[in-house]
């Protein structure tokens, strides 16, 4: 948790000479300089370069996991915890009913200053090899003593009845299990985490899933699933070539909605994902986020996933706004855009929607057991049983056909598929195909 460096209690307690300076003095995390005026360890900013930054008037370091314009917030110090259990209380006395907690695991730091160790290898789920951040183990985030603040806030949600809480998990050493140690009667109501965003191609997708569904009903709770955020390529992008298939936009979005929407549990769907949008082709002089002009072009992802939302095909920046936006509208967007869509019945859209109501209404998807299971290392099957009904969803993620096993009388009917035929004892799953069958 962090504010910005223009806000009022930084202000108080970066200047010893400020009115306010006793009271805020400790509301941040600062450090004293080593003897040779290094920073006081060797913790790395997600933005790159060193985690502190110097302050004159203080004369000493402020910690900063993001931007040096985003100073950490101390929540070691109780004063702090009590202003942001008022700051939530102040919204939901106006209505709110829940929140997101961003990069909760990032909100309390080790006490200690410890350096971190050193990571083998660079490979590293979520952080890629060009940061530095990536050859270090994160010590100093993912704190045991957070869990106690978390039922703080969970302690006064419950006081407003139907509340809910649902945190992101990002940046660690097992997304997974640290997203479901957060979930609880007393913690979050959900967690998600990057695990299935950094997942390519059916074996990484069932470890995946399969590792998220054991941790989770380990604590008889639902997990999360993301395939899309505002830090990651379009997954429409991200998903769409395999060798050297490369599969129209839209096809590849219905797959990755059929996934998403047919997994137990909550679901975040990233705006412009049910409509198939691609990832928006950026020019450097067109990026504004610091992550993606640092580290351009070895990282390209977040401002091509935060264009403006396409409303209108004809209107100007597709309707999103009527003065010219940070981030420009993609060319391939405006044929994409919502008005366009919305009464196609084989748009993108269209399917989203239908998977929507499929999931809020049918008892399988509802209530349904889950199975998972890779048939020839590329095509995944998750399987939801219910009573004496079942959905079962195949999805090929290779570039050659694949057959499945299912004889006519097995499968009452087909209710989405693309890329399929069938024959007297088979179903062929075509390169990039998917199908949705019940039974």
């Amino acid at each position: 948790a962090h504010t910005s460096d223009k806000h009022a209690w930084f202000k108080a307690s970066a200047d010893p000479a400020h009115p306010d300076h006793a009271h805020y003095k400790d509301w941040y995390t600062w450090g004293d300089a080593k003897s040779d005026g290094a920073p006081p360890n060797n913790w790395l900013s997600v933005f790159g370069g060193s985690a502190w930054h110097w302050h004159p008037r203080r004369a000493q370091y402020y910690l900063h996991h993001f931007l040096k314009e985003q100073p950490a917030l101390n929540w070691h110090n109780p004063g702090v915890v009590d202003e942001i259990l008022d700051v939530a209380r102040f919204w939901l006395d106006k209505g709110v009913t829940g929140f997101r907690l961003d990069a909760i695991n990032f909100s309390l730091c080790n006490p200690t200053f410890a350096d971190n160790p050193a990571r083998q290898g660079i490979a590293f789920d979520g952080v890629s090899p060009s940061n530095p951040l990536s050859r270090q183990m994160f010590h100093h985030v993912n704190q045991p003593e957070l869990l106690r603040h978390i039922a703080e806030v969970r302690k006064l949600l419950d006081t407003y009845g139907d509340t809910f809480s649902v945190g992101e998990i990002g940046l660690s050493d097992d997304s997974v299990a640290y997203s479901a140690e957060y979930v609880s009667d007393r913690l979050l109501h959900t967690c998600y985490n990057f695990s299935l965003l950094e997942a390519k191609g059916a074996q990484a997708l069932l470890s995946t899933i399969q590792r998220t569904l054991r941790q989770y009903s380990d604590r008889g709770k639902q997990p999360c699933w993301a395939i899309g955020n505002h830090d990651s390529p379009r997954v429409a992008t991200r998903w769409a070539e395999v060798g050297t298939i490369i599969t129209p936009v839209s096809d590849v979005a219905k797959r990755n909605l059929l996934l998403l929407l047919t997994l137990p549990g909550h679901v975040c769907l990233y705006q412009g994902d049910e409509l198939g949008l691609p990832q928006a082709d950026l020019a450097f002089e067109d990026l504004v986020d610091p992550y993606d002009r640092e580290f351009y072009p070895d990282h390209v992802g977040r401002d091509g996933a935060r264009t403006p939302m396409p409303w209108q095909q004809s209107a100007l920046y597709a309707g999103f706004s009527t003065v010219k936006p940070w981030l420009k509208v993609d060319d391939r967007h405006y044929s994409l855009a919502v008005d366009q869509q919305s009464n196609n019945p084989d748009s993108v859209l269209t399917f989203c929607k239908t998977l929507i109501q499929a999931r809020k209404t049918n008892p399988v998807l509802r209530y349904g057991a889950t199975a998972v299971a890779c048939v020839d290392t590329d095509v995944l099957l998750v399987l939801r049983i219910y009573e004496n009904a079942f959905r079962l969803v195949a999805l090929n993620y290779g570039a050659e056909a694949k057959y499945l096993n299912l004889r006519q009388g097995e499968v009452a009917q087909f209710l989405a598929a693309h890329g399929v035929s069938c024959a007297a004892d088979a179903v062929a799953l075509l390169p990039q195909g998917f199908a949705l069958l019940d039974g």
